[in-house]
């Protein structure tokens, strides 16, 4: 496992306070924070510090330390005030709190095992004018799992320091507020998403400035120039009222589209406007969840004139999680809370070009499915079921598909770790076969059906198809593998046959997932 530490989460600082928050101990949040902002003059209106004591409480907090930062300590800290100092002329100082959450009350007690989380809080102070206080940055795991249906794809291991150790870790995504005086909505909604994404785990306000070319609110230019100068990759789609120009149709299904980056584990920015003209904001999509008990693709088809010949995976998302950098991390996102009336961006991002959107895979997907011949095993004499009941969901036009933007790594890795129902495996020699063929990242188009997939997520088999030949049609040389029970194909060779792989997985496997 490799791990990532932001600046201000390496400083040791000066303990401050060990706090016990057992309910035992009769401690509550609620006091806590009126006590705590009353001291350092601040409005007791604090949402997402609050937020973020209610997850860390969700995650059975039994102790949390209390750190000062100095301001000298910290390139990253030192920036912010120079910049702070030159948007504001009456700006004094700031206080910086690092709160480290713990499942132990006793210090003597703590170790990497029981430590949760942490998040920091930093006070402005400025002269004439109320002092205001924001969670700088704060990482926590999510507050539900796998397990629940709900699925962070978007995360990363950070290593903490604080004055009782270095040895802390945390995996989740990082969460931060505005300070509106300094950095906007956008730059949070960035540095979360980003921090996903490079190799360093985290990204400074003065570095998207500079890349962004201001300190002020960003627009989709700015956002794109900051993308751009970090060699990243993004979809940009778009919704302007009564613009002709705008990227996408009015009918278009943006949660949709935003459910394909997720799934491949990329994060998204939305942007939206609220109900009064002016109010707008962006916010980090980073995972989903998940209703193994939808009725909704079964009835958009039984009732409501679902002319799609499959079912996509996207049928079972619930909502979307986010973070909000007014409210707090760890949100979800209804799946069409927000319409289209609503919406006007969505920026997919990514470390390597997409070719086509998951969408347009799919269909081209179901287009070699359907054709594929009822090949023969050897043994005429011995059953396939499994192949034979692909066959019938998908003269049915009732198989499942759910695409995945992945590398030849993970899915090499997912052909070791697979075992169908009696515990077989997949060759050695037909898995080196595919890292023989495969190119370095190409589409997954996983195929079930919806008893298989939503209740046991679990598949028939697998089609992949390589990018390099997909620009805005699909090409029959980007086939190159198909998985079914039984057997594999692969791509054709020189002879023009495709070649054709017996193997002992001949029932269902487990879907591909990061959370297994």
């Amino acid at each position: 496992m490799s791990f990532v530490s932001t600046d201000i989460g390496q400083i040791i600082g000066q303990q401050i306070e060990f706090v016990q928050t057992s309910r035992q101990k009769g401690y509550s949040n609620f006091f806590f924070v009126n006590d705590f902002l009353s001291k350092n003059d601040i409005s007791p209106h604090q949402p997402s510090l609050s937020r973020v004591l209610s997850l860390a409480r969700k995650h059975e907090f039994q102790g949390m330390l209390i750190d000062e930062i100095s301001i000298d300590n910290c390139s990253t800290l030192q920036e912010e005030t120079e910049a702070l100092a030159k948007s504001k002329q009456n700006y004094k100082t700031s206080k910086i709190y690092k709160f480290s959450f713990f499942k132990k009350d006793k210090t003597p007690q703590i170790l990497q095992d029981s430590f949760i989380g942490y998040a920091v809080f930093k006070i402005d102070y400025f002269q004439n004018e109320p002092s205001i206080g924001y969670v700088f940055e704060s990482v926590l795991p999510p507050p539900r799992t796998s397990i629940q249906n709900s699925f962070l794809h978007c995360k990363r291991t950070y290593n903490v320091t604080n004055s009782l150790g270095n040895n802390f870790e945390v995996t989740g995504t990082l969460y931060a507020q505005q300070s509106v005086h300094s950095f906007v909505c956008a730059h949070v909604a960035l540095r979360t998403v980003l921090s996903c994404i490079l190799p360093e785990g985290d990204i400074t306000y003065s570095r998207i400035a500079n890349l962004a070319g201001s300190r002020k609110g960003l627009n989709d230019g700015a956002i794109e120039h900051v993308l751009t100068g970090l060699n990243l990759h993004y979809q940009k789609d778009t919704i302007v009222p009564d613009n002709p120009d705008c990227s996408i149709s009015p009918d278009s299904d943006f949660m949709k589209t935003m459910y394909g980056y997720i799934e491949s584990g990329n994060p998204a920015l939305l942007g939206f406007e609220g109900h009064d003209e002016g109010i707008k904001h962006i916010v980090p999509i980073i995972g989903h969840t998940f209703n193994e008990y939808s009725w909704v693709p079964h009835s958009n088809r039984g009732y409501f004139g679902d002319t799609l010949f499959y079912y996509p995976s996207e049928r079972w998302l619930s909502s979307h999680i986010m973070h909000d950098d007014n409210f707090g991390p760890y949100y979800c996102l209804p799946k069409h809370f927000i319409t289209q009336k609503n919406f006007r961006l969505l920026l997919g991002i990514s470390p390597t070009r997409f070719a086509l959107s998951f969408d347009k895979v799919e269909a081209s997907a179901l287009g070699f499915l359907s054709s594929v011949p009822n090949y023969s095993i050897e043994n005429e004499d011995e059953d396939n079921y499994w192949f034979d009941l692909f066959h019938v969901y998908t003269e049915m036009n009732s198989i499942v598909l759910r695409s995945v933007f992945i590398s030849k790594d993970a899915y090499i890795n997912h052909l070791r770790t697979s075992l169908d129902t009696i515990q077989n495996n997949i060759e050695p020699d037909i898995i080196t076969k595919c890292n023989q063929l495969l190119p370095q990242m190409f589409w997954m188009i996983e195929v079930s059906c919806p008893e298989l997939f939503s209740i046991t997520k679990r598949k028939f088999g697998e089609l992949l198809l390589a990018t390099e030949f997909c620009n805005n049609d699909f090409d029959l040389k980007s086939f190159c593998l198909l998985r079914l029970p039984g057997l594999f194909i692969l791509s054709k060779e020189e002879d023009n046959q495709y070649n054709i792989q017996k193997t002992q997985v001949k029932e269902h496997t487990r879907i591909f997932s990061n959370f297994n």
